[in-house]
């Protein structure tokens, strides 16, 4: 494993670790020109001698750094050192929304009704504006979404404050590292626990199997677990119940907001929202919440 501190990529200066993960390693870095923090996130897939990967790392990486939208992280730079590819992004502070559910969770507190709506509608405009783009995430999960307010940092535990906002991170990461499950008809991308059925099963994905992603994290800020337990059962198992048996429904909710969350979870595409934007509006209206537009 190659030792960056101390490097220099991309007029960045890499100064420390911040976070190693299954597809990366992520480092606090300052670029030497703009005298600004920034993260870098150095991908383990080595690309050497691959041109289909290559090819395929610098057009995902391209089309995500030309987004600007304030719910999806800022990239500012890519390219490759020592055959690994790496992106230069925006230096966000503050939990994962992983970790603020599991925080929740700990302190016996469940979200309320209109943060669960605020989050899917802030989620909801970023892939949006993405999807309009031709960019899909392919890996939408709690873990891939930073918390950032406005004034300080968000503590994990506490009531989700009125300037909080999530920011989608990792637009394609997936992809590029050539992150993959094994199965036994092949490989795939992704992370089980929030895979569509048509991402299992190999197929071209599109908008709606991020939708179907975000309506799984849907049913987990609702219910306070997955659908699939990923924990209890295997790997192979958890894909399965994804292709063939319906969620189970949720406790305490009502047939309104339970047909929300089925049809983002419909095993046919078809019959999912065909943008997250219906899906968010839909659960504000079976949630019993105002329209609130949200900018972006």
């Amino acid at each position: 494993m190659a030792d960056w501190i101390g490097r220099t990529l991309s007029k960045v200066e890499i100064q420390k670790l911040l976070g190693r993960g299954g597809m990366a390693e992520v480092y606090l870095g300052r670029h030497t020109t703009l005298n600004r923090p920034v993260a870098v996130k150095i991908l383990h897939g080595h690309l050497s001698g691959d041109d289909t990967l290559l090819g395929r790392f610098r057009s995902e990486a391209q089309a995500v750094a030309s987004m600007r939208h304030p719910n999806i992280i800022q990239v500012f730079d890519f390219d490759i050192a020592d055959d690994q590819p790496y992106i230069v992004m925006e230096l966000l502070e503050g939990p994962s929304l992983a970790d603020y559910l599991r925080a929740m969770r700990k302190s016996g507190h469940k979200l309320s009704p209109e943060t669960i709506s605020r989050l899917v509608m802030y989620i909801a405009a970023a892939l949006d504006y993405a999807h309009t783009r031709g960019v899909i995430h392919r890996d939408v999960k709690p873990s891939n979404v930073l918390l950032r307010r406005e004034a300080g940092l968000l503590t994990p535990g506490e009531q989700f404050p009125d300037d909080a906002q999530p920011v989608l991170t990792d637009f394609g990461v997936a992809r590029m590292a050539n992150a993959t499950v094994r199965t036994a008809s092949g490989v795939i991308v992704g992370t089980p626990a929030y895979m569509s059925p048509e991402q299992i099963s190999g197929e071209t994905v599109d908008a709606r199997s991020d939708i179907y992603s975000l309506g799984i994290m849907l049913y987990e800020m609702l219910s306070g677990r997955l659908p699939f337990d990923t924990e209890s059962e295997t790997v192979a198992s958890t894909l399965i119940k994804h292709i063939t048996e319906p969620p189970p429904p949720l406790p305490e909710a009502t047939p309104a907001v339970q047909a929300v969350v089925m049809r983002a979870l419909a095993k046919d595409r078809n019959a999912r929202y065909q943008t997250a934007g219906d899906l968010a509006l839909d659960l504000r209206g079976a949630l019993g919440l105002p329209f609130t537009p949200v900018e972006g």
